[in-house]
């Protein structure tokens, strides 16, 4: 009867990590299938201190115009 809830807990922890890895090399399948191998609590901390931190800044820029070059 438990068992169920924390299944879907575990299995939607795994999708959430995999979501926040899906700008890495493995991308949201592959860091989704590790965090269901293994747990999702270790994958998310090293997704978490293996991010660069290149990738935060160039993200916040995504979309807009280079107008640099004029």
């Amino acid at each position: 009867m438990v068992a169920f809830p924390l299944l879907f807990i575990y299995v939607l922890c795994c999708f959430g990590v995999g979501y926040l890895g899906r700008t890495t090399r493995a991308g949201f399948i592959g860091v989704t299938l590790i965090s269901v191998l293994f747990s999702p609590l270790i994958v998310l901390l090293a997704v978490l201190l293996l991010r660069s931190t290149e990738e935060v800044y160039v993200r916040g820029d995504a979309g807009q115009p280079n107008n640099s070059q004029h």
